[in-house]
């Protein structure tokens, strides 16, 4: 596993705060403002968690196609091609997620239907399995705000469902083929995560 230096962790004291702190907004003000160096190692702003939370997250580790990406109280994310597939520290975690077809499917711009496997504790610090059937849809160009300023992105709705359970996340694509932003379920507990790419990785199109 590759490991990043912590330089930005501590150049953007960038700790999850309660939804009473810095909104995504006043987050969006703050980021746009630093250096150009900070923002060329990776840069994303995530609102999470149950109540949420605002944070700005840099990269910290990889292994093979994965990234994860930490704030500075050590919340954090992984993602595959930008698709979420496992937090930790936000109380109810997505322990693993499997992405299946869905990065290909975002980066090819196109639609389809498979499963995917998500994996969460119990009440009894077991992991639970639960096996998604999901489609993927996608929608038509529109103009989006982030942080480094508006850009045309086409989104896409991924529905999915297992018994009474129903999901449904929001990809924006840009015209580069980079996942610019996301709105993507992390568990019951935790709901939602809203994820804005401010820049990626080097190498990379998404986070």
């Amino acid at each position: 596993m590759t490991r990043f230096a912590p330089l930005v962790l501590l150049l953007l004291a960038a700790c999850l705060r309660p939804a009473a702190g810095p909104s995504l907004d006043a987050a969006r003000a703050q980021i746009a403002s630093l250096p150009a160096h900070v923002v060329s190692r990776g840069v994303i702003l995530v609102q999470a968690g149950s109540p949420p939370r605002v944070a700005s997250l840099t990269p910290s580790g990889k292994n093979g196609p994965v990234t994860t990406w930490q704030s500075g109280d050590r919340v954090s994310l992984s993602f595959l091609q930008g698709v979420l597939v496992a937090t930790r520290g936000l109380g109810d975690d997505l322990m693993a997620q499997d992405a299946g077809p869905l990065p290909k499917l975002l980066s090819q711009g196109q639609g389809g239907t498979y499963q995917r496997q998500t994996r969460h504790l119990s009440g009894e610090n077991q992991i639970r399995g639960t096996t998604l059937t999901c489609s993927l849809e996608p929608g038509n160009p529109e103009r989006i705000l982030l942080a480094n300023g508006t850009t045309d992105a086409r989104r896409f709705v991924e529905n999915c469902h297992a018994g009474t359970l129903r999901i449904t996340n929001l990809y924006w694509r840009d015209t580069r083929g980079s996942l610019v932003k996301s709105y993507q379920w992390i568990s019951e507990g935790a709901g939602y995560a809203t994820i804005e790419m401010i820049s990626a990785p080097p190498g990379q199109k998404s986070p």
